[in-house]
């Protein structure tokens, strides 16, 4: 299997995906943005699923395991075919350290959207990660989401956040089934970054997810696909996650 240098940015960017895509339902009768805070009951959670994706130029299909441990730490692994293990990432609120074995490449910096954003152009950080997982939260904090329209012909109410003087997002929820539906990133001119679909929700211990999650991302003309095999929650996880990178390996280091 050879793998080429853009896809050792397509693996970061699918590990880091995975970790802000979860997303679960609660037992509201109403659809407003609190059903959205704190996933009851969750303390560790260990994800399996498959990532497909389909960029101009460039596909990848792999198997991803995610062990997050409280609020703590994060592990990723990345599988190919036969399950030959080709990427990893470990992470806390302070560390990151990713390694690409293919290409013998590792990053080790500060889970800061600056970092992540250089490496996987993605605008958010670590505590974001973590609220989506566990918490059962959209990026950044709910109370500085607003009401922004209410569709009932599609069932759908909508929020929005400005993000200072460049971005916006939104979360489009269920009106009937309090689940989130979609997630959004645009530049303030209205120009769509990142779309996000939630689908196929399905129960594990008792709480629903996602399992079907699309990433869109229309200036880099492409898709990424995640599909849940099995959700544990509380799992039993055995420390530790980090990992040292190998000192063969080359090293790029992001203050």
């Amino acid at each position: 299997m050879k793998i080429k240098n853009t896809k050792n940015y397509l693996l970061f960017f699918s590990i880091c995906l995975i970790v802000i895509s979860c997303s679960s339902t609660k037992q509201s009768k109403q659809a407003n943005i609190n059903l959205l805070k704190y996933h009851q009951g969750i303390n560790n959670i260990e994800i399996i699923s498959g990532i497909t994706t389909s960029f101009k130029d460039n596909n990848l299909s792999a198997n991803v395991n995610l062990k997050i441990s409280q609020e703590d730490s994060l592990q990723m692994n990345i599988y190919a075919a036969f399950g030959i293990n080709v990427a990893k990432l470990y992470s806390n609120p302070n560390k990151f350290i990713f390694y690409n074995m293919f290409e013998n490449k590792g990053y080790i910096g500060k889970p800061s959207m600056e970092n992540l954003y250089k490496i996987a152009k993605l605008n958010l950080n670590y505590s974001d990660f973590i609220k989506l997982i566990i918490k059962s939260e959209i990026p950044g904090y709910l109370s500085k989401f607003t009401f922004f329209k209410k569709d009932e012909s599609k069932n759908e109410i909508i929020y929005k956040n400005k993000k200072g003087n460049e971005t916006a997002e939104f979360v489009v929820l269920s009106i009937s089934e309090n689940k989130m539906l979609q997630y959004q990133q645009k530049n303030i001119d209205g120009t769509l970054v990142t779309n996000v679909f939630f689908k196929e929700y399905k129960p594990f211990d008792n709480q629903e997810f996602a399992t079907k999650i699309v990433f869109q991302f229309p200036a880099l003309e492409g898709e990424i696909s995640f599909d849940f095999d099995e959700v544990k929650i509380n799992p039993i996880i055995e420390a530790p996650f980090s990992f040292s990178i190998p000192s063969s390996a080359e090293k790029i280091i992001l203050d």
